[in-house]
C-alpha cells in the first residue's frame, strides 16, 4: 500500500523540516501558469494524467479536485513553516481568473430580473460588492461582517419598488438644492478685458491681436462658469418620474436611468443613490412593544 503525503504538493519533509521537491514544484508552478493563461481545471487535470505527472504513491492519478486545491492553497506563497513556491504575481493571476469566472456563473445562474440589481447592490459599511447565493445576500468581506438579518431577492426588489415609488408621490425628495450655475469673473478676466479694451482704443487696430484677445476671453469667461450637474440630473430625475403611474413590479430599465448605485448597511437597511447623488432610504423598524 502507497505511502500518504504528509506535505502539500510541491513540499516533502525531513528531519521535522519542510523543503521544496524541485520535481514538483514545477507541477505547481506549470499548474498555475496553465490556470493564468485560461485552461479549465479539468483540462490541466487531463494534461497532467497524459503526461504521467504522478500526485503520489496512493493516488498517482489526478482529479479537478486536487488541482482546485493546488490553486487555492496560500502556502505556496510562503506561508510559515512553508517556503515560498509561488510569486505573488502568478497567484494574483490566477486568483483573477478564478473569481471571473466564478462571476460568470453567478450570473448564468441568477433570474434576469435580478442580474441589474446586482450589478448594483453594495455594503454600505464597507464599500464592496454584496454576494449572493440562490437569493440571500450578504456581505462576505473577511474585514467587514455578515448582514445581522437574511436580505432575500424580494426583500431588495421590494424595496427598491417602495423607494422608487416615493419618489414618484414626492419629487421633491430627489432635490438637491443646487442651482444652474454661477458666474463670477476672475482677475484674469478683468485683466483681459482690459487689454482688449485698450487696444480698441489705440489709433492702430490690430485686428488679429483683437480676434485672438476675444477667443481667450471667452475662454477665460467658460472657465469662471460653475455649472452644477447635480442641478440638470435633477431636473432629469424628476421629468422622468412625476406624473408616472406607481410601480408594481421593478422596472429595470428605470432603475439603471435613475440610480447610481444601492447600499445596504449590515442591519439590511436598503438605500438608492440616485444619479444626482441624493439618497433615498427604505427603513424597515423593529419595535419594542414595552417601549
Amino acid at each position: 500500500m502507497g505511502k500518504k503525503r504528509q506535505t502539500p504538493f510541491g513540499y516533502g519533509i525531513s528531519d521535522g523540516k519542510i523543503y521544496i521537491d524541485s520535481k514538483e514544484a514545477e507541477t505547481v508552478s506549470r499548474i498555475f501558469e496553465q490556470y493564468a493563461k485560461g485552461r479549465s481545471m479539468l483540462e490541466i487535470t487531463k494534461l497532467l494524467n497524459d503526461d504521467g505527472i504522478r500526485f503520489c504513491e496512493e493516488r498517482p492519478q489526478w482529479n479537478k479536485g486536487m488541482v482546485k486545491r493546488i490553486i487555492d492553497d496560500t502556502r505556496y506563497l510562503g506561508q510559515k513553516p512553508y517556503p515560498r513556491l509561488i510569486s505573488d504575481d502568478l497567484f494574483s493571476r490566477a486568483e483573477s481568473k478564478k473569481n471571473s469566472k466564478t462571476k460568470a456563473v453567478v450570473l448564468n445562474t441568477m433570474p434576469d430580473d435580478i442580474k441589474t440589481v446586482y450589478k448594483m447592490t453594495y455594503c454600505k459599511e464597507c464599500g464592496g460588492r454584496l454576494t449572493r447565493t440562490k437569493d440571500r445576500w450578504t456581505c462576505r468581506n473577511p474585514e467587514c461582517r455578515e448582514l445581522d438579518y437574511m436580505l432575500t431577492d424580494q426583500m431588495i426588489v421590494s424595496a427598491l419598488i417602495n423607494i422608487l415609488n416615493s419618489c414618484i408621490a414626492n419629487p421633491s425628495l430627489l432635490e438637491s438644492g443646487g442651482s444652474v450655475s454661477e458666474y463670477k469673473p476672475s482677475i484674469d478676466v478683468m485683466r483681459k478685458q482690459n487689454e482688449i479694451g485698450m487696444m480698441l482704443d489705440s489709433p492702430n487696430i490690430d485686428i488679429e491681436r483683437i480676434k485672438a484677445g476675444l477667443y481667450e476671453l471667452a475662454q477665460l469667461k467658460y472657465d469662471c462658469c460653475c455649472h452644477d450637474n447635480d442641478y440638470c440630473k435633477t431636473e432629469q430625475l424628476q421629468k422622468l418620474l412625476c406624473g408616472r403611474e406607481q410601480l408594481n413590479t421593478l422596472d429595470n430599465g428605470l432603475l439603471k436611468i435613475c440610480i447610481r448605485r444601492i447600499l445596504v448597511s449590515h442591519f439590511c437597511t436598503i438605500e438608492a443613490e440616485f444619479i444626482n447623488g441624493i439618497t433615498v432610504q427604505n427603513i424597515t423598524e423593529r419595535r419594542n412593544n414595552d417601549a
